[in-house]
C-alpha cells in the first residue's frame, strides 16, 4: 500500500493548471442507498447501494490572480455554464488521477481588508458532473 502526503495536489482545469491553488479538499464519493426495511428484518434497517454515485461538490481557495487566463476562463465558464474537464493529481502519490466534468458553481472573492492587507484569494466550489475517471 502506498500512502501519500497532503502536499503535492495539483488541478488543471480544461487541460491547463490552476496556478496559486493554496486549499484543494478532495471530493467526497458517495452512493445513494435504497432502504427495504420489512417486517421480518429484526427491527434493523436493511439498505442495499443504489446505482446513482455522485462526487460531491467542493470548494478550493485560490490566491486570485486577475490577469490570470484559467482563473478568468473559470469565472467565464461559470457564466456560460460550460462544464469542463478538471483534473486532480495526486503528485505525491506517483502523479495518479481523478478526471471529470465540472461546472463552476460559485467564484467567490474573500473580504479585503484595508488595515489588514493581504493577498486576494478567491473560493471556488466546482459541481462535478457525470463519470469520473481514476488512474492509479
Amino acid at each position: 500500500m502506498t500512502v501519500a502526503a497532503d502536499y503535492g495536489v495539483a488541478l488543471s482545469w480544461n487541460g491547463s493548471a490552476v496556478i496559486q491553488v493554496t486549499n484543494i479538499p478532495i471530493p467526497a464519493i458517495t452512493q445513494v442507498m435504497a432502504e427495504f426495511t420489512n417486517h421480518s428484518s429484526s427491527g434493523w434497517r436493511e439498505f442495499v447501494a443504489g446505482r446513482l454515485r455522485t462526487l460531491e461538490a467542493f470548494t478550493i481557495t485560490i490566491a486570485y490572480d486577475l490577469a490570470d487566463t484559467v482563473h478568468i476562463a473559470m469565472i467565464t465558464d461559470q457564466g456560460t455554464g460550460t462544464a469542463r474537464t478538471a483534473i486532480i493529481t495526486f503528485t505525491d502519490a506517483g502523479n495518479a488521477t481523478w478526471s471529470f466534468s465540472a461546472l463552476i458553481e460559485k467564484f467567490a472573492t474573500q473580504p479585503q481588508d484595508a488595515q489588514n492587507p493581504r493577498v486576494i484569494s478567491a473560493q471556488v466550489t466546482l459541481r462535478p458532473t457525470g463519470t469520473m475517471t481514476i488512474t492509479p
